[in-house]
């Protein structure tokens, strides 16, 4: 018993209308199985249009003398090219000109296209439902591995879609039932096209590997192209989702049963000849295509062999491939078969490693254990040299501090970018260590972005990316590894200042999204926060706290105190700030990860005028040394002592671990340590137009006040759309104009001499809670958030 059909034509109908708007002649055409005529009639119901005349085109094509209508729906019965050299005629008849008209034609192998001239063509793979459809069509979809089969077996064909979800195996029988009609129609095809046939046993493998497996069965050339051209015309082939395009696994399993009941021993010899092909090409394909080819083909041991020697690419799938390759195997094995029992548990999250630490990438841990399920690699080769590296870094458990993990770090990128070197990602049959290097130095890409090693990020990130392009299309077998590639480069492009350059990469990393997947849908966002935080697209919206063992939560955290201080000003952004950090010293991650964010609290409070706090903050930080050393720059420049700054940028600007993003705030500081000398003018203005201050106001939101004036002419009105770039009015010094009362000079001459507040008060024989009054009015008419600031622009102006 079969579901409503009407929900399904209803789901495609609603994208439909859209074309029924907006054109005034649109051809619809698909093979039965689509739909196309019942969708149609769903459409023009949805659309509300007035008056809708609907013509049907059986024999002889009706002669209408007028029409008075504001849409015409005209079905075809026969839908060849007579019936299409009919519909020609009759859409140049008189009564039709300047009239709405609808065709919709059921048609299987007639392409229209060269025969009639219209504004829109809706074929088959616009009539299939997407995932969201799906999600409306059948509520069970909302678990991923139902959706994922309700793809597979339907392909998203409206006359398979009907079929209701029930349990797993009953399902598939009733789809295939369901698409017996439609394999009547197709067997022929696959009969005629041994092309298609291998199409349609090799499901969702790659174009390449049918390609590959082809050429040895046909004892032929055949290329991808071909492949891809036979997937694009065959109105059997759909793409549901996000999988590969190929045809339905019920419509499959139908056609080989029909051929199986009509010829038994030909099925046979087919699945012998393909098995012999692909045993042939088999060091040709990388392990996750022969893993795919052998599992269509049910050769459990060869699978079994397989994953003996290439379990670790397992780790590139993405969530959606996970359930691709767990739908198409059995839930358990022999025990013979002990690494296909291992790898279904691998993948089925029964059996994974203990999570060592944020600072070790969860794929590299990943990454390790599946190296060790396997059998252990040639000595020297690079899976030997990886096992060796990956086993003692999950033995050791978490970095004991910040230089250990830096130390490891170095370690292996150093290996990694020299073995990237090679040129493995050239060589065809090495292309499975390939992939194991390119996400191994993403892997290194992350450590070091959490641990602020910027050029080894940088490094990593670039080699992964000259890898991907090595490898080509066929880096699309590892599923995620490509998007990850992308996503890495975005990321470095993002957190280092140049959101124009992560937008572009963020929009081509979409183009091979997969579903859902956490770890990469984590990395998206992150990249897209810092370039929103930087061209100032995002608003003064409340900032909750973070949960602090988050993926990312330090970089989270650093973005949302920026936002929170380019749009309500520095003070708020610290006091959310210090509140995060409070929260993060009770998580588990360790405390040397937030340097991010302590390094933003420290030129926020800086701006505040609160020296000692930030200094306190940076004591106990674990800050990277060339962004410590612009630190240091800022407290120096803030308590005026320009020469002890100089030297400090000087360090950190001829480091390349500084990101760009910190290399605009040390200008920054440069260009505060010279504004008020009025012989450094000239230096000024050089490198106040050294930066493209407009597209990093991320940056901008922690620049010292004298910076932010200096530049201000060059940012016209742009400063004044956010708060927290507001320059505070420089204080006025003390003497004639009496900013400061002699009282207050007294006050910060005696703190500045050093003692307490109760030892000042005594010296001047007033009480300490004058001493703090007064004091505290200093504080303020100076600008100054705490004492050391205070005494650092008296110092600077003279006063004491």
């Amino acid at each position: 018993m079969h579901a409503n059909p009407c929900p399904v034509a209803d789901a495609v109908a609603r994208r439909v209308v859209s074309a029924l708007r907006t054109d005034q002649l649109i051809l619809v055409c698909a093979p039965p199985p689509y739909h196309p005529r019942r969708i149609v009639d769903r459409a023009v119901a949805l659309l509300d249009v007035g008056r809708v005349t609907r013509l049907r085109l059986t024999g002889d094509e009706p002669q209408p003398s007028v029409i008075d209508a504001d849409l015409v729906v005209l079905h075809v019965d026969d839908a060849d090219d007579r019936a299409a050299q009919r519909v020609r005629r009759l859409l140049a008849d008189p009564a039709l000109v300047g009239t709405r008209v609808v065709v919709a034609a059921e048609l299987d192998g007639c392409d229209w296209a060269e025969l009639l001239t219209v504004d829109r063509i809706l074929r088959h793979q616009d009539l299939v439902l997407t995932e969201d459809e799906i999600l409306a069509v059948h509520p069970e979809a909302a678990d991923p591995v139902v959706l994922h089969q309700i793809l597979h077996q339907t392909g998203g064909v409206p006359a398979l879609s009907h079929v209701p979800y029930s349990d797993p195996r009953r399902y598939v029988l009733e789809v295939e039932e369901a698409a017996r009609p439609w394999a009547a129609v197709v067997l022929p095809q696959v009969h005629r096209d041994p092309l298609l046939r291998l199409q349609a046993t090799l499901g969702r493998a790659g174009d390449d590997t049918v390609a590959t497996v082809a050429t040895a069965l046909l004892e032929r050339t055949v290329t991808p192209q071909e492949v891809r051209e036979l997937r694009e015309s065959s109105t059997a082939v759909t793409v549901a989702g996000p999988h590969r395009s190929s045809l339905p696994d019920g419509l499959t399993s139908a056609v080989f049963r029909a051929w199986g009941d009509a010829d038994p021993a030909a099925v046979d010899a087919w699945h012998a000849d393909v098995l012999k092909a692909a045993d042939a090409v088999a060091p040709d394909l990388t392990g996750l295509e022969r893993i795919r080819v052998y599992s269509t083909l049910g050769e459990w041991q060869r699978v079994d062999e397989v994953l003996a020697t290439t379990m670790h690419p397992l780790v590139h799938l993405t969530a959606a491939h996970v359930t691709c390759v767990r739908s198409a195997w059995p839930k358990h094995f022999p025990p013979a078969l002990r690494h296909l029992t291992r790898a279904r548990r691998y993948l089925d999250g029964l059996e994974r490693p203990a999570r060592i630490s944020s600072s070790t990438p969860e794929a590299w841990q990943d990454l390790g254990y599946l190296l060790s399920a396997q059998r252990a690699p040639e000595p020297g080769s690079t899976l030997a040299r990886l096992r060796e590296w990956f086993d003692p870094l999950a033995a050791g458990g978490r970095p004991a501090s910040a230089t250990q993990a830096r130390r490891q770090l170095l370690d292996a990128a150093r290996w990694l970018v020299a073995e990237a070197a090679t040129g493995l990602s050239l060589d065809r049959r090495r292309h499975d260590e390939a992939a194991v290097v390119c996400g191994t130095l993403l892997g290194a890409a992350d450590a070091g972005l959490v641990l602020g090693e910027m050029g080894i990020a940088r490094d990593c990130s670039s080699a992964a990316v000259r890898m991907s392009m090595d490898m080509g299309a066929r880096m699309d077998h590892y599923s995620g590894l490509r998007r990850g590639v992308m996503l890495r480069a975005a990321l470095m492009a993002a957190h280092g200042g140049l959101p124009r350059a992560a937008e572009a990469q963020l929009a081509e990393a979409d183009r091979y999204r997969v579903g859902q997947e956490a770890s990469q849908d984590a990395l998206r966002s992150l990249a897209a926060a810092y370039a929103v935080l930087d061209l100032g697209q995002a608003g003064p919206e409340e900032a909750p706290l973070v949960d602090p063992d988050r993926a990312w939560a330090p970089h989270e955290s650093t973005i949302r105190t920026l936002e929170l201080a380019l749009w309500r000003g520095p003070e708020a952004g610290a006091r959310w700030a210090g509140s995060m950090l409070q929260r993060a010293a009770w998580a588990g991650r360790p405390g040397w990860e937030w340097w991010p964010l302590q390094s933003v609290l420290v030129m926020l409070l800086l701006r505040r005028g609160m020296i000692g706090q930030a200094r306190s903050v940076l004591e106990r930080a674990q800050v990277p040394g060339s962004l410590n050393a612009v630190l240091l720059a800022a407290l120096e420049c803030a308590a005026g002592r320009t020469g002890a700054a100089a030297a400090q940028l000087d360090h950190a600007l001829r480091s390349d671990q500084l990101s760009n993003r910190w290399r605009i705030v040390a200008t920054g500081v440069q260009i505060a340590c010279i504004v008020d000398d009025p012989a450094r003018a000239d230096d000024v203005r050089v490198l106040a137009n050294s930066q493209d201050w407009g597209n990093v106001l991320g940056a901008l939101a922690v620049l010292p006040d004298a910076a932010l004036t200096a530049i201000a002419p060059l940012m016209g009105q742009r400063l004044a759309r956010y708060p927290g770039l507001a320059v505070a009015p420089t204080p006025v010094a003390g003497g004639v104009d009496g900013a400061l009362t002699r009282r207050q000079r007294e006050v910060l001459q005696a703190l500045a001499e050093g003692g307490t507040m109760a030892d000042v008060a005594r010296r001047l024989v007033v009480s300490t809670e004058t001493v703090r009054s007064t004091a505290k009015a200093a504080y303020k008419r100076l600008g100054a958030g705490d004492r050391a600031g205070a005494l650092a622009i008296a110092r600077a102006r003279g006063l004491i």
